[in-house]
């Protein structure tokens, strides 16, 4: 947790600084999540462009099966070899892929839930302080319906919201510029009537808790957009010939919604502001999702790519300038030479022919009818 601590104390300067332009935390939170999806954009991209290149290169992999077949490790290097030579990057980008929007979740999750200390950047001994200041003042409706340390991981969320009752008594403990930013940003945190820090759900009192304030739209608006997104996607690959065979399918597709729900409950029971994160992701990926299949299926790379090729050579012969005459004439009389010698070549064709026509003759010197009028014919 540490290190995705860390990941959300980075994630929190960006975010801060939309935040601090446009003086709204939901406002904020969408544009930074709007910003990575396209800061993410060309190595999803990049890995699609090495899909293609795999179904492209897929029978030169066949043939090294076929040749190395019980070398295993002697095939992982020729493999290797082709995939450097035609200039993809093998796997490593779609790992990266696969992992890095669990690493952008936890490190919003580190942001949004501690915002205080990786957003604003407060000083950690004063909001320690301030934290246990709450525990002595009226009104902490956060706090008092939890318990435990699952209270204390949000306790800046309550300094946050009930600002405005504890300053009195923590205006020694912050700079006059830190007291402004947490005045700023105690008023900044509700986004379309929602109040951001809250959860939409307390653990251990889920169903009862869950649809006391309307903030269940967005955890439930967020589930509905990511599933969209993952069966949207997995139909546009079976459209573009990238989806895995019956069994491995069906269980991938399992897998993916199984994950989606379980990632929507995570999304219950922590700050709004993550519900309202994964929502625009979710939506981020349908957009995204349909333009992969609008404008970089694997088909669309293949003819690009091949067509690029086909234009390179042909820009490459239009400036090379061609052979003198007598040159010429000397490679054409060399090239005629050499099929006169070959077993197959001219000469040895024609002296096939005439034996076969001398032995004709010699069986049978008075062509018949049939003879003359197959030759006419």
């Amino acid at each position: 947790m540490q290190i995705f601590n860390w990941l959300g104390w980075l994630i929190g300067y960006p975010l801060y600084g939309v935040y601090f332009v446009m003086h709204s935390y939901g406002i904020a939170v969408i544009v930074l999540t709007i910003l990575l999806n396209l800061i993410m954009f060309p190595s999803m991209i990049k890995q699609q462009r090495n899909m293609a290149g795999s179904m492209k290169m897929q029978k030169k992999v066949q043939e090294l099966q076929k040749i190395y077949g019980n070398d295993r490790v002697k095939l992982a290097e020729e493999q290797q070899k082709l995939y450097e030579k035609e200039g993809m990057g093998g796997m490593g980008s779609g790992c990266l892929m696969m992992v890095l929007p669990m690493v952008v979740f936890m490190a919003f999750f580190a942001a949004l839930s501690m915002p205080l200390t990786n957003v604003l950047h407060l000083d950690s001994n004063a909001l320690s302080q301030a934290s246990t200041m709450m525990q002595k003042v009226p009104g902490d409706v956060l706090a008092s319906s939890m318990s435990g340390a699952y209270a204390s991981q949000y306790r800046e969320l309550d300094i946050a919201k009930n600002f405005n009752l504890i300053q009195p008594f923590i205006g020694n403990l912050f700079s006059s510029y830190d007291m402004s930013k947490l005045s700023m940003f105690s008023n900044s945190f509700t986004f379309l009537g929602l109040d951001l820090l809250v959860t939409p759900a307390i653990p251990g009192h889920f169903w009862t808790s869950l649809f006391s304030t309307p903030l269940w739209l967005l955890p439930f608006s967020s589930i509905a957009l990511q599933l969209w997104s993952t069966i949207y996607m997995q139909i546009s690959q079976k459209k573009m010939g990238q989806a895995q065979p019956g069994a491995q399918q069906g269980c991938m597709i399992v897998f993916l919604i199984a994950m989606q729900v379980w990632f929507g409950y995570i999304t219950c029971t922590v700050p709004a502001a993550m519900s309202l994160y994964y929502t625009v992701n979710g939506a981020m990926g349908v957009v995204r999702t349909w333009l992969m299949q609008k404008y970089y299926s694997p088909q669309i790379l293949t003819a690009q790519a091949e067509g690029s090729h086909v234009l390179l050579m042909e820009q490459k012969e239009a400036v090379m300038k061609p052979l003198p005459q007598e040159v010429q004439d000397e490679l054409e009389r060399q090239v005629r030479n050499w099929n006169q010698m070959l077993p197959n070549g001219e000469a040895a064709r024609k002296k096939k022919s005439g034996k076969a026509q001398n032995s004709s003759k010699g069986k049978n010197n008075s062509p018949s009818k049939t003879d003359y009028m197959g030759q006419k014919k």
